[in-house]
């Protein structure tokens, strides 16, 4: 399964990671979330998104966002 990381705007991306992770308990570590704040500046949201995604890429990952 490859790994997941959701960025949306704060609350909604930890939200849907606590969907997900109710849903497939077992999936903990491949699931990453990325609460958007409307203060972030691109390039924080970018330097935090690459991070999380590491932590999922195994070795292949999806992307979900609300933008």
């Amino acid at each position: 399964m490859p790994g997941i990381l959701i960025i949306a705007h704060a609350p909604l991306a930890s939200a849907l990671k606590s969907v997900a992770m109710h849903t497939y308990p077992d999936c903990a570590r491949k699931i990453e979330a990325l609460d958007v704040d409307a203060a972030d500046t691109v390039d924080a949201v970018e330097t935090r998104a690459r991070a999380r995604l590491q932590r999922v890429l195994a070795p292949d990952a999806i992307v979900f966002t609300d933008v």
